[in-house]
């Protein structure tokens, strides 16, 4: 990943106390999700490797052996990652709080970071304050991010009742990683300088199911709001009617993680199309598991378009379509074609972060631009003290 590169002056300037959806705070938040992937954790140390050794010794469970030698992958950077991470949010005048992770076999890989915007307020300007709470996404090479995708059991919560009597559920995964470190979330959200901060929550991939989950629990009520992209789906309806702030869901194109896991619709098409298959009585097991899956929050559909880089260095997206709460049908009809002109390639494409960033400063750019030419600045008006600018009677 390209960690470096992102910053954008005309576009860091983002209204920090706006909970309604702002294209700068989108863009600031994708690029956020990416600094989550750094590797600020620690390395892979000898009580670490001793640990595979003992599990390697007795043979008594491979699957523990296999998630300790998948971290050996892609090792933490420790320090050296945590100022990478320093260095990069001060570009953006925020401060780093708190970086969190914890690993425990294939139960829990859950990493997150904390930050606070440092800037200085202009004259006779309120402070800037705000809060950042960034969860990282799936990796490939770790086993345990693979085992939470996969962990999809809708799991009830006690004193689970939504607006319509149902049960809240949230896919089991996510809570659980969630739960590993809310602890040392709350530690650092009910510190004095923190308290009453409005509170941003954002992550892709996993990430952003995270950060859902997190929103309901430790954001309800800020001032905030949670921006996720390229999410998968996170819980059932009556879950989603408990979170009061606001969730943005970006999409980019066709990007796949967000149709899954199945929801009844899709369920119930399916089923109708290939019913005489031997394998839909096979599957109808996992297919009961997942019909009560929705997505939540206002989504934000950004259409395919073909990238191209103009004299400055910036990324375009000539013809790009930034859609509001698409229907169904016209989602199908983009994310289709682009799907069957790649090849199918589309569908893990689409979901980089990296293209979710540039498409986003594309559009928050050209917002900027309408914004500028539809309220042109306007003339100081003149006094008497203009001279020749003023109309003598």
């Amino acid at each position: 990943m390209q960690f470096t590169g992102h910053f954008d002056a005309d576009l860091a300037t983002q209204p920090t106390k706006r909970a309604a959806y702002s294209d700068r705070t989108a863009w600031l938040m994708s690029v956020m999700s990416l600094f989550a992937y750094l590797p600020f954790e620690d390395p892979f140390d000898q009580t670490a490797l001793r640990r595979v050794a003992e599990a390697l010794a007795s043979k008594t469970d491979a699957t523990e052996i296999m998630a300790e030698l998948s971290r050996l992958i892609r090792p933490g950077e420790g320090e050296a990652g945590r100022e990478k991470l320093r260095g990069l949010l001060g570009e953006f005048d925020f401060e780093l709080l708190k970086t969190i992770s914890l690993s425990e076999g294939l139960r829990h890989d859950t990493q997150c970071f904390i930050a606070r915007l440092s800037r200085e307020p202009e004259a006779g300007k309120p402070p800037e304050d705000m809060l950042v709470l960034s969860f990282r996404g799936t990796e490939p090479t770790r086993m345990a991010d693979l085992r939470t995708d996969l962990d999809l059991e809708l799991m009830e919560l006690p004193h689970g009742l939504s607006l319509e009597a149902g049960v809240a559920k949230v896919h089991k995964g996510f809570y659980l990683a969630y739960r590993s470190v809310e602890d040392q979330i709350a530690a650092i959200l009910t510190r004095d300088d923190c308290k009453g901060l409005p509170l941003f929550v954002t992550g892709h991939s996993l990430g952003g199911g995270l950060a859902v989950v997190a929103t309901r629990f430790v954001a309800n009520g800020s001032r905030g709001a949670c921006y996720t992209f390229g999410s998968p789906r996170v819980s059932n309806q009556a879950f989603t009617n408990q979170i009061f702030t606001p969730v943005y869901r970006i999409v980019n194109a066709a990007d796949i993680v967000t149709a899954v896991p199945l929801n009844s619709t899709v369920i119930n098409a399916t089923r109708m199309l290939i019913r005489w298959l031997p394998v839909v009585s096979k599957l109808s097991p996992y297919l009961e598991r997942v019909r009560e899956y929705r997505h939540g929050g206002d989504l934000r559909y950004l259409g395919p378009a073909t990238p191209s880089q103009t004299a400055s260095g910036q990324i375009d997206f000539p013809g790009m379509r930034f859609l509001n709460n698409p229907s169904l049908i016209e989602r199908w009809w983009q994310s289709g074609r682009r799907l069957i002109m790649s090849w199918w390639r589309a569908g893990l494409e689409d979901h980089a972060i990296e293209t979710y960033i540039a498409k986003l400063a594309y559009y928050a750019r050209l917002r900027q631009l309408m914004r500028a030419s539809l309220n042109p600045p306007q003339p100081p008006a003149a006094t008497e003290m203009d001279g020749d600018a003023v109309s003598h009677q």
